[in-house]
């Protein structure tokens, strides 16, 4: 059975992890599957309140949901139900709904499941809270990223505004700190580093100077797809 090779990027939301996934995924020629936008796309198609379901209806309404990976690096593209996702999930209540929803351990393990799967038939990059420690243990390269929830905070609002969303600054900074609380508290796979996963702080780092030190820790020989 061939060995495809799985890089984890953990960390909590607004530390870079997509652009690190998106730009590490076209210097190495792999796709970036963006597990974050699974959790709140999925949130989102279940819609408000679905945390406070009964695991039966929830298991149910989760079988609905399919997603696909394709492409390779920027041009990865994630799909959901046949359709590709878009910017509706990068609004904060997006995050919040879909941290909620993280609480459940049939939702995690629903996506935990999908994402085994994708990366049982392709080396991929994964970019998420819980890979390096729940979803892919035995991945050959793990990283987690982490800052400054303030200037976190302003990176995400720097993004939004660059996509046309605006949203107050404050208001994202309650957001970011709100969704540590949970993800850091959650009993089901807390956030936090993988024992063997390299620590990076990206406060005072820029994107490429991050790369850097990604791409001396992986070894392109052992990269197979």
């Amino acid at each position: 059975m061939e060995q495809h090779t799985i890089i984890t990027i953990d960390g909590p939301a607004g530390v870079g992890k997509s652009t690190l996934a998106k730009k590490l995924g076209t210097i190495l020629n792999l796709p970036y599957l963006d597990t974050g936008a699974m959790f709140r796309k999925l949130a989102l198609q279940l819609g408000n309140k679905a945390e406070t379901l009964p695991d039966s209806i929830l298991q149910e309404q989760c079988k609905k949901v399919t997603f696909q990976l394709q492409g390779v690096g920027k041009n990865s593209l994630l799909m959901c139900n046949g359709e590709s996702i878009g910017h509706e999930i990068r609004s904060e209540t997006a995050g919040i709904l879909a941290a909620q929803l993280g609480e459940r351990t049939i939702i995690r393990e629903y996506l935990k499941n999908i994402e085994q799967q994708i990366g049982n038939t392709m080396s991929i990059i994964a970019e998420g809270r819980d890979l390096g420690t729940e979803v892919f243990p035995k991945a050959q390269f793990k990283f987690f990223i982490d800052a400054n929830p303030i200037i976190r905070a302003q990176r995400r609002f720097n993004q939004l505004k660059k996509e046309g969303i605006f949203q107050d600054y404050n208001d994202i900074l309650h957001s970011i700190n709100y969704r540590d609380k949970l993800d850091k508290n959650r009993t089901i796979a807390p956030l936090e580093p993988a024992k063997d996963a390299i620590l990076i702080d990206s406060s005072i780092m820029d994107i490429d100077s991050i790369l850097k030190i990604m791409l001396n820790y992986i070894t392109i020989p052992h990269l197979s797809q």
